[in-house]
């Protein structure tokens, strides 16, 4: 049997081309060849762009292939192109879409038959366009087409995890080794499948007559696992603890924006899958293996990868998990035990940041720019961030930093008759000469009276400053200027 693959070195791709291998099958896969260290021994692999066809038609000339499998399309233009190069040189098309445009019924099981997700987000809307392109595409010839719907899969040099950086594999247990907390959400379940159980079952419907014209997931019913497990598994194969913070959705589009849309439309749902439809066209079949071992294994291949190679590190991404912690601690969000862990890991931080690997991603200017256009567009819809402080239970404030947006904030909030006992500044003789209260040191702070909340104005050293004043009195809230305007900007 003549199988072609496109990727080959992505995590389903890579997974398909080593099961075709295994079972004999003459496999080729069309790659960029940027990755050739991932490549699979008894496989062969054709270097070209697979959007441009003619940079690989020398390495399939003259052959016919019994199977395609489409992994690299996204979008029904993508598909088009994909089906005019490959259609007429195969028997079966098999496009790799995805389960999590299913919508969970009441019980949160989701089936091949399931209503789909036409009000989620692009990925998910376009995958949906495509399976449609290929239902009208293949109306009158169903025996070549094939649709498989992955869930979560894990494997190769990739893990899967409810909140994860979009390039940075290393990310989580990078976090992990540091013992760093982690943030998760409320406990869902969900199919959470190795790839090497993914690619049987897939590789079962080459030439399957039973799956022609047919969509399947591929998943057992009754494996389902939870995000929390996922981290627990990953930090047990590195011989150490996972430190998990359960955090409310919203913070993650405060901090984590670029996840937002996947946690709420895909892995923020309960999943329990039903497999009748694929154990009648592949009889047996089961995950076979282990989510410990296959977790352990994968974890191994990513921290060869990243000591062997110097791989980019997403910096915004470990920003973001440490923004919305001090956020969530400051405004006790989480339990009184995630709240114990978290001091625990303040307390032996003599920086809240690994300087080494984490830096801010915006200038101090881009910041300040930033906040102030924000600020503009509260004030737009005549909201004060007094009334909103108010409305909180934050009646007495201190301000730390009094430079420009300081002092504006000063004025603003005495303009809603809030009281503003003293002011923090490191420069009390330069920039606080015309601020008309107390102003004093950062070493002064210990001694001064409690207030309701401290706000800095600082944005750009806020995770330093909210150490150096958490240490000192552990009960008052340090809240960013900018956490506050943004939090006022989704309600």
């Amino acid at each position: 049997m003549n199988v072609l693959i496109t990727g080959g070195t992505g995590t389903i791709s890579s997974g398909l081309v080593r099961e075709s291998v295994r079972r004999g099958f003459n496999t080729y896969a069309i790659t960029r060849g940027n990755h050739s260290h991932k490549n699979i021994e008894g496989a062969t692999y054709i270097t070209g762009n697979v959007w441009d066809r003619d940079s690989y038609l020398d390495g399939i000339k003259n052959i016919h292939f019994d199977v395609v499998v489409e992994c690299l399309v996204f979008n029904p233009l993508q598909l088009e192109y994909s089906l005019a190069s490959f259609c007429d040189i195969c028997d079966q098309y098999i496009f790799i879409s995805t389960a999590v445009l299913e919508i969970p019924s009441d019980n949160s099981t989701v089936s091949e038959d399931s209503a789909l997700d036409y009000g989620g987000r692009e990925y998910v809307r376009n995958k949906i366009a495509c399976e449609e392109l290929l239902a009208t595409y293949f109306k009158k010839k169903k025996e070549k087409y094939t649709i498989v719907r992955p869930f979560f899969t894990y494997g190769a040099y990739h893990i899967r995890y409810g909140v994860d950086s979009s390039y940075d594999e290393y990310a989580n247990i990078y976090r992990i080794k540091s013992k760093k907390p982690l943030i998760c959400f409320k406990t869902y379940k969900v199919p959470f499948v190795n790839i090497e159980d993914f690619s049987r079952g897939v590789v079962s419907l080459f030439k399957n007559s039973l799956a022609y014209g047919e969509v399947f997931h591929i998943a057992e019913q009754g494996k389902e696992t939870t995000w929390e497990e996922v981290y627990k598994l990953v930090a047990k194969s590195l011989d150490t603890d996972a430190y998990v913070i359960h955090l409310p959705k919203l913070l993650f589009q405060m901090f984590v924006p670029r996840r937002y849309e996947a946690i709420i439309g895909e892995r923020g749902r309960n999943y329990s899958v039903i497999d009748n439809k694929l154990k009648k066209a592949v009889p047996g079949f089961s995950q076979l293996i282990s989510n410990e071992i296959g977790i352990a294994n994968t974890v191994g291949k990513i921290v060869d990868e990243y000591k062997a190679n110097e791989l980019p590190r997403d910096e915004e991404y470990q920003l973001g998990i440490e923004d919305a912690i001090i956020h969530a601690y400051n405004r006790q969000l989480i339990t009184q035990e995630e709240k114990e862990m978290v001091e625990k890991y303040f307390e032996k931080t003599d920086s809240f940041l690994d300087e080494k690997n984490v830096k801010r991603t915006k200038s101090k200017l881009q910041e300040f720019y930033d906040v102030l256009i924000k600020w503009i567009g509260l004030k737009q819809k005549k909201q004060e961030i007094g009334e909103f402080l108010k409305h909180n239970g934050f009646d007495t404030v201190a301000i730390y930093g009094m430079k420009e947006l300081g002092k504006t904030l000063y004025n603003d909030l005495k303009l809603c008759g809030m009281t503003i006992p003293y002011c923090i500044d490191a420069r009390v003789d330069d920039v606080c000469k015309d601020v008309a209260t107390t102003v004093i040191t950062p070493d002064e702070y210990s001694d001064a009276c409690d207030v309701d909340v401290v706000i800095v104005t600082a944005i750009h050293y806020y995770e330093d400053i909210f150490l150096q004043l958490w240490k000192k009195k552990k009960d008052i809230p340090i809240l960013s200027l900018e956490f506050i305007i943004d939090e006022m900007l989704m309600r």
